[in-house]
């Protein structure tokens, strides 16, 4: 989607237009913006290792982005593109571009013993970039930015076949509560500046997170939320 609004003094011919039409703000879906990206796929497995009477079974999959790029340039209204506004700017490219982690990549084991199955699964998630709106808010939208640090996150399941006809298991996601850790990188000298303004970055964090009801993800990065341990039983019977 494209935003535009007001700036706040920031960009007062865009603010004049945006009152012509007793508007501090408008939004609308696109779709002209065309995006071209080039990664690489891994998938490897090794099955029925042996392990005395028991079986080990080993997977990994993988991806990681190498280019993902804007092609061309979206077209900006005329009146909108004069008064210095744009449809597609730094924000709606940070989410299309960036937001996603630069790698992802699982290792999962699986060891059967009997009528039991225990399960590890290791995800590494890459860094992922973002940037927000509050940037602009503040007149710093060409200065920082939010960079989202790799973490790893563990699953275990325990499963256990009744019968042929019905299994049990549990499952521990996260299990380490492993939370989302974000930071505000400076861009160039500008943004650092700002950054040393304590009352100010504590305004932008205020913006950033909505107030603080978005504390570890900030309100862009809501696809990050691996907020915390989750459990979940089950009991599956097939007919």
């Amino acid at each position: 989607s494209a935003l535009v609004k007001s700036t706040g003094g920031v960009n007062p011919d865009l603010d004049a237009l945006l009152a012509t039409a007793n508007s501090t703000g408008i939004s609308f879906f696109v779709n002209g913006a065309h995006t071209r990206t080039a990664g690489l796929d891994l998938v490897a497995g090794y099955r029925n290792l042996k392990i005395g009477p028991n079986i080990l079974n080993i997977n990994f999959a993988g991806n990681y982005v190498i280019s993902n790029e804007l092609i061309g340039s979206m077209n900006t209204p005329p009146k909108i593109e004069a008064a210095g506004g744009k449809i597609f700017s730094r924000i709606e490219q940070g989410l299309m571009l960036t937001s996603r982690p630069k790698y992802k990549y699982i290792l999962g084991l699986e060891l059967i013993v009997s009528k039991f199955n225990f399960n590890l699964n290791n995800t590494l998630m890459g860094p992922a970039y973002f940037n927000n709106a509050a940037y602009a808010d503040f007149g710093q939208l060409d200065n920082m930015r939010t960079a989202f640090d790799p973490r790893v996150l563990t699953d275990v399941a325990v499963g256990f076949e009744i019968n042929k006809h019905a299994s049990i298991s549990l499952t521990v996601s996260n299990i380490l509560n492993v939370y989302p850790k974000y930071k505000i990188e400076a861009l160039n000298q500008a943004g650092s500046t700002f950054l040393q303004d304590e009352a100010q970055k504590r305004l932008l964090i205020g913006d950033l997170t909505f107030n603080g009801r978005y504390p570890y993800m900030t309100y862009d990065g809501a696809h990050l939320n691996q907020l915390g341990t989750t459990f979940l039983g089950q009991l599956i019977y097939k007919f």
